[in-house]
């Protein structure tokens, strides 16, 4: 599965095509939405986009690891990992058989 990842720039070059905006404004839009979701993620808060899905954070509890060479033991400190939960909408569309995706 060799596929092309979408970046910043590409969501950038999609808004000012999909609006008829011209670069500087698009990637301020862009940088808006960005920076108000890792805001809230920063804050504690959960992020959900209707349609879209949720991000928010889970605690991870502090952990002992060993070092696999020395055979240290370090322990890790407790961390928040952030995770993505898929809305049913999008859930449907990346599950549909390909070739029937439209892209809106």
């Amino acid at each position: 599965m060799d596929q092309k990842a979408v970046n910043k720039i590409d969501l950038i070059e999609e808004l000012g095509i999909r609006h008829g905006m011209g670069r500087a404004k698009a990637k301020k839009a862009v940088d808006a939405i960005l920076g108000g979701i890792v805001g809230a993620i920063r804050e504690g808060q959960r992020v959900e986009i209707r349609n879209f899905g949720v991000f928010a954070t889970r605690k991870q509890s502090p952990r002992l690891f060993r070092n696999p060479k020395t055979g240290e033991k370090i322990q890790k400190e407790a961390t928040r990992k952030i995770y993505f939960c898929m809305g049913k909408q999008m859930f449907d569309v990346v599950n549909k058989p390909r070739g029937n995706h439209e892209r809106n």
